[in-house]
């Protein structure tokens, strides 16, 4: 696949997570400006045009050396949400939208769900030899906000709009904007900004759900591995501080990534998957679903150098510990 829309990409969280509506075009209070000075020359279309042009001259098509490391164009966040090199959502977007993204980011995960998989500056996954971007229009210029359409060659020509904000000495994107045709063929608005609203609010409300399975949990019935397991709520999500297998050395002390959708907790062994251990000698991942009854029911896949493997049906239970009753 040569690309995937930004927008497009949210296209597809919104049809994973269903919410209410949000306004894109409201501007928080945070982002007005107590006092603007509108004759300082930024609020002009020639500098609005020169401001654009200095968030996109940065983009160029690099061809890949496997000797080197410079891939053709990447977005990455930090895991301490430090911005890198590639970062310009922190250097080009209004606090709001990037306190905002880096949120979404921490919910995504904390639920496994995809947020972003794309990059609306390029817009798409993969840059062409031939990127280019052209400010074809500058309009609605206030003493706070500004649009701007942008036109977008990667793979193909897109087109997408940008609605600024003045805030902090100079012009800010706040949201990006796209058209897509709907299933009628009918154009339909997507607001990356609206979108993330929609995404945290979701988010919340399955950090909610979470919040329940905080506490101990031991293995149902006679067969498959004795797992216990210990997890607690944070203020980035669920947490697994104990996993161990009962009767057996070796499963401490993991790197766990834990995820919970809303109905299925995820708990993977980060160690063996960034080692390239994952599905060999060393591995763990549970997949499990909360029941009615309040039971976690799902599959685990185990592996150890010194242990048998299993791959099979497993129960956990809440405060249950079957040798300990």
């Amino acid at each position: 696949m040569h690309f995937i829309s930004a927008i497009a990409a949210i296209m597809v969280v919104a049809c994973i997570l269903a919410s209410c509506g949000n306004n894109p075009k409201t501007v928080s209070n945070s982002l007005k400006a107590a006092a603007v000075d509108v004759n300082d020359g930024k609020h002009t279309e020639a500098y609005i045009r020169q401001r654009i042009d200095s968030m996109y001259s940065h983009i160029k098509y690099i061809p890949y050396n496997p000797d080197e490391d410079n891939e053709a164009y990447r977005m990455e966040h930090e895991e301490d949400d430090s911005p890198s090199i590639f970062d310009y959502d922190s250097m080009f977007c209004t606090t709001h939208y990037y306190e905002l993204e880096k949120q979404c980011n921490q919910m995504s995960a904390e639920t496994g769900f995809i947020f972003l998989d794309a990059d609306h500056w390029i817009m798409g996954q993969d840059i062409s030899e031939d990127w280019s971007y052209k400010v074809v229009k500058v309009s609605d210029i206030t003493e706070t906000t500004a649009t701007v359409e942008m036109e977008i060659q990667n793979f193909e020509k897109q087109t997408g709009i940008l609605e600024l904000v003045f805030e902090r000495g100079d012009w800010y994107v706040n949201d990006f904007v796209a058209f897509f045709p709907d299933d009628d063929g009918k154009l339909k608005k997507y607001s990356e900004l609206e979108e993330m609203e929609k995404f945290k609010e979701d988010g919340l409300k399955i950090r909610e759900k979470a919040k329940k399975l905080a506490g101990d949990w031991g293995w149902v019935g006679d067969n498959g591995p004795e797992l216990l397991i210990h997890l607690e709520m944070t203020d980035k999500g669920l947490k697994c501080t104990e996993c161990y297998i009962y009767r057996a050395y070796g499963f401490e002390n993991r790197n766990l990534s834990v995820s919970f959708n809303g109905s299925t907790l995820t708990i993977d062994d980060l160690d063996a998957m960034q080692s390239g251990y994952y599905y060999s000698e060393r591995q763990f991942n549970l997949d499990a679903t909360l029941e009615p009854n309040g039971d976690l029911k799902g599959t685990l896949d185990l592996a150890h150098p010194d242990h048998d493997a299993y791959e099979g049906p497993i129960t956990l239970r809440k405060g249950y510990f079957k040798y300990g009753n």
